[in-house]
């Protein structure tokens, strides 16, 4: 009997001596709504997070450091539709959230040291540099920011921009960073006509529908590109691939499409994709995908090419204005590149083994005689306006397929846009335009039906 009243008394002192906290966080409610602002429970429960904005009229938003006992963090930029936001502001005492000239930052988060959050979209100033040790969170904080014309990047190692930086900034015009092993996002929207980076960036893709003014590309000499993560292949799947005929479907490490520039330098090309250049080189040159292309530029008159980037292959097309193409002489480049691999840990037996010095395919520049300095390479493989596509081979892959059919019924039907090249291979009956029947006639081909587009 003793034992028992013991065993309840007990119980009865661990119930009373238990934190309130602990019954409270079963009570506290899922989704909270302050002020305008609304706030969802985190799974693990142990702190809300700003989830939408239901009062889009709010100028000065202000954030609070807890709800029900709870910190309050932010990763997400939901503000976008705040058209008459200037500033944000939060309470002391905030764990997570903290307001620099009125925008909004988080730091001490799992994973987070310090990043951007959301910049308010009423802000009026026309420039906003981003501060030192900040990244740049996914879901684009500078969206919808009209008075934006100018973002300066910081200047630091390891900056990592993970989504689309800007969108709906229909006034932004010029972009700046010195970025050094730094991965970045997309740059959409607004007027850009300037985009000038140096260190080290990830794969750059830039194409006209984005940046429809862009006009000044400026890539300093020390800017490289590193390894694009999309190519984590091994050796053995390459080669596998490459003898069976598979296409590698791999994407270039630089792709400058439809742009209105003028004058433009290839950034380095530090990269393990050595398999670009290293097949197929001296027969069929289609077969082989590369590191760099460059097609469609309508003002392109100047081209300065670097070392790395001819060892990756460079590919050329549809620029009619292009009278100059440099590349860098080779001097010590070999070697230079070897040894940045060496302290970057990456391999270096594609370049000991490197049966050319690169690759260089231009088509559809009639004003180049002549690319300056190649003449410094001992095995620099050039093929200079050459005829070099296939009727019928549409998607450039080296050979006849279903997907060429797919390419033409797109571009026929949907208005898909097609490269000057590709269009010369899709007018199979050579009429002058790309139609249904090319599409029928490459049809028949691939299923053999015909043959060289003759019955059979």
């Amino acid at each position: 009997m003793k034992k028992t009243l013991s065993l309840s008394l007990s119980m009865l002192l661990s119930i009373a001596i238990t934190p309130i906290s602990v019954f409270a966080q079963e009570a506290r409610p899922e989704q909270v709504t302050l002020d305008g602002i609304e706030y969802t429970l985190e799974g693990s429960g142990d702190a809300y997070r700003v989830t939408g904005v239901t009062d889009t009229s709010i100028k000065t938003l202000v954030l609070p450091a807890k709800i029900e006992g709870l910190d309050v963090t932010c990763t997400d930029n939901v503000f976008f539709k705040c058209a008459q936001l200037q500033a944000f502001s939060v309470e002391e005492g905030s764990r997570y959230l903290y307001t620099d000239d009125g925008v909004l930052f988080m730091t001490d988060y799992p994973g987070v040291e310090q990043m951007l959050i959301a910049y308010p979209i009423g802000k009026e100033d026309a420039v906003y540099q981003i501060p030192v040790g900040t990244d740049v969170s996914a879901t684009c904080p500078f969206n919808g920011c009209q008075n934006l014309t100018t973002i300066y990047l910081p200047d630091q190692e390891g900056l990592n921009i993970v989504g689309q930086l800007t969108t709906r900034c229909n006034n932004l015009e010029h972009v700046y960073g010195t970025m050094q092993t730094t991965r970045w996002g997309l740059i959409l929207g607004g007027k850009i006509q300037e985009i000038s980076f140096g260190g080290t960036c990830a794969p750059l893709q830039l194409r006209a529908m984005d940046y429809p003014f862009l006009d000044t590309l400026d890539l300093q000499e020390d800017m490289q590109i590193e390894q694009n993560e999309r190519i984590q292949e091994s050796d053995d799947q390459i080669t596998q691939q490459i003898e069976y005929g598979i296409p590698t479907q791999l994407s270039p490490m630089f792709l400058c499409s439809g742009l209105n520039v003028t004058n433009l330098r290839i950034p380095q090309v530090i990269s393990d994709t050595w398999m670009y250049w290293e097949y197929n080189r001296t027969a069929d040159m289609t077969d082989a995908p590369y590191g760099v292309v460059i097609s469609d530029c309508p003002n392109l008159e100047t081209l300065t090419i670097p070392y790395g980037a001819v060892r990756d292959g460079v590919k050329i097309t549809n620029c009619p204005k292009l009278s100059s193409i440099v590349v860098e002489e080779r001097d010590d480049a070999k070697e230079r590149i070897m040894e940045i691999r060496t302290q970057e840990g990456l391999p270096v037996y594609a370049y000991e083994k490197a049966t050319y010095d690169g690759t260089l395919r231009i088509e559809g520049c009639p004003n180049v005689q002549k690319v300056e300095n190649a003449d410094a390479y001992e095995r620099l493989l050039v093929q200079l306006n050459t005829p070099t596509f296939r009727y019928g081979d549409v998607n450039e892959n080296g050979r006849l397929d279903i997907l060429d059919v797919i390419f033409v019924n797109k571009h026929v039907m949907i208005g898909e846009t097609l490269t000057e090249t590709q269009k010369q291979a899709a007018d199979v009956n050579q009429n002058g335009s790309v139609d249904e029947i090319d599409s029928l006639m490459i049809l028949k081909e691939v299923v053999g039906i015909t043959k060289d587009y003759t019955e059979i």
